[in-house]
């Protein structure tokens, strides 16, 4: 292996991070005064004013169906507020995690796996912002249409202290705050249903290759057997290194998207009564069906890469038994002993402690 090559897998984040910046969340052990008003304006004139307009107008609704249809994006406005605390008080621990993957890519490993790493990078990045693009596209179409109507509804049906209908002024001025606030929410949103799978994606690719590195180990007459055990003893630390970084995620990931399990039932829930209980129009129909794919959207990612990890989870003790032990030493025969046993347990992310976080559970 070319020691001498190094990966750069946290270039995975880049476009993530650049996300959650413009959500005040910074990259800094401690904030500094900036930081801090900037996390705030964002979290009070965005998250808390949508989630108060929202439930307002439940107040002010005229029928099961504008109840039902207002509770649909106000439990996503909520959500998303809480899925975006949840990570606010996990930044820290996130930022760590950066620390942890510059050690893992310093390891040794071949022009194949830094060209695999380099792909996987590629693939985050993609996927973060065609993720944020089918958000931004999803809401612009509700905020054009408002801009059409010759000022006859807003974009979202929500409660302001004043009369939007009095003067185009007022009106204009609410559906500006709207585009500007839903804007902005729908990159929180993609952040947040990122964050999960993009971590788990890279974690899960720095497992298999700390697995290829296990399986190479070979009896070899150039290398003396306490070379060969310091290999495996790398191989252990990466090991352990790698479930640190899922420890964190456990701790991040398994909240909010329990947060979002709970979030898609509900839209389920409401989006199945309004088909059943009202005539819809066309236009009615694919905004429920939009719903619907935003919500399998914000959902599915995680599950995959979760049952990804927890498959290689699975094979990582095949892995190790399949390294050319037989003609190793007897201490390094012991540590390969000890290292399967403290690897047969399965990792896999557990949504709120009670879910299990599998492609499984996203079909259940």
């Amino acid at each position: 292996m070319e020691s001498w090559k190094r990966m750069n897998s946290y270039d995975a984040f880049s476009s993530l991070w650049v996300a959650w910046k413009f959500q005040g969340l910074y990259t800094v052990e401690s904030y500094r005064f900036y930081h801090t008003i900037h996390m705030a304006m964002i979290f009070i004139v965005i998250n808390i004013t949508s989630s108060v307009m929202f439930i307002g107008q439940l107040f002010f609704v005229e029928s099961l169906k504008d109840l039902l249809s207002n509770l649909i994006m106000g439990i996503c406005v909520i959500i998303c507020g809480y899925k975006y605390f949840v990570i606010l008080m996990m930044r820290p621990h996130l930022i760590r995690i950066r620390g942890v993957l510059e050690q893992l890519d310093a390891r040794p490993t071949t022009e194949t796996q830094r060209s695999y790493m380099k792909i996987i990078c590629k693939r985050c990045n993609n996927m973060t912002w065609i993720v944020l693009l089918c958000y931004l596209a999803v809401n612009a179409l509700f905020e054009i249409s408002a801009a059409l109507s010759h000022r006859e509804y807003l974009a979202f049906p929500v409660w302001v202290p004043y009369d939007w209908t009095k003067s185009a002024t007022l009106y204009w001025m609410t559906w500006l705050y709207q585009v500007i606030a839903q804007f902005t929410l729908c990159v929180q949103q993609a952040a947040n249903d990122i964050t999960g799978p993009a971590y788990l994606y890279v974690l899960n690719t720095h497992l298999r290759i700390t697995m290829e590195r296990i399986e190479s180990i070979k009896p070899d007459p150039k290398k003396s057997d306490s070379e060969n055990c310091k290999e495996l003893i790398d191989c252990i630390e990466d090991h352990r290194l790698i479930m640190n970084v899922f420890d964190i995620l456990q701790g991040t990931v398994s909240y909010t998207i329990f947060l979002q399990f709970i979030g898609t039932a509900l839209v389920f829930c409401m989006n199945t009564l309004l088909y059943f209980l009202y005539p819809l129009s066309l236009t009615e129909v694919l905004t429920v069906m939009l719903f619907l794919v935003a919500e399998i959207l914000q959902i599915l990612p995680c599950c995959y890469f979760s049952n990804k990890f927890m498959s290689s989870t699975d094979e990582f003790v095949n892995g190790i038994y399949s390294t050319d032990w037989t003609g190793q030493s007897p201490k390094f025969k012991k540590m390969m002993i000890i290292f399967m046993q403290m690897t047969q347990q399965t990792k896999v992310i557990i949504a709120g402690k009670i879910i299990p976080v599998t492609l499984a559970t996203f079909v259940s």
